[in-house]
């Protein structure tokens, strides 16, 4: 499961845009507007579907720009297998430890790998680092410290 961190003012257009046209069809608007007579009302309409189209684009590029390692960080954090092998995978991509692929494949199931996969793309494409995966591994080391300290 991964969870995406969206701007409050894109996810709200998409929810109005979604809810004009949710409109139209509940009032009749919809079915009876293209009509011949009724291109006031084809117009409505299709300028309702293009608002919601441009509203879910945006929102859909939005997600691109996500950082893997603020996608993915509860499965990175998870206290699993695959997520300790994760978290091996963050720290060497932030330019710590080495990290065994051949261990975390082995262990990783088709989401865990897609998200090893994104987070090593993401850091070959930005070289010049990236704030979430700094922060994430100070969150990976600051909870290793707490794990020895209490053993």
């Amino acid at each position: 499961m991964c969870f995406s961190i969206y701007r409050l003012t894109s996810v709200m257009k998409l929810c109005l845009a979604a809810q004009k046209v949710q409109k139209l069809i509940d009032d009749g608007i919809l079915p009876e507007a293209f009509n011949k007579n009724r291109n006031g009302e084809a117009h409505e309409c299709v300028a309702s579907f293009n608002l919601l189209a441009e509203a879910a684009a945006t929102v859909a590029d939005e997600h691109k720009d996500i950082s893997p390692f603020l996608r993915y960080r509860r499965e990175i954090l998870a206290d699993t297998p695959a997520g300790e092998h994760l978290r091996e995978l963050v720290l060497n991509l932030a330019g710590g430890t080495s990290v065994d692929i051949f261990a975390l494949l082995t262990v990783a199931d088709v989401p865990h790998t897609r998200i090893a996969l994104e987070c090593i793309a993401h850091a070959a494409n930005h070289p010049n680092g990236d704030s979430n995966i700094i922060e994430l591994r100070d969150v990976i080391l600051a909870n290793e410290q707490t794990q020895r300290r209490a053993a």
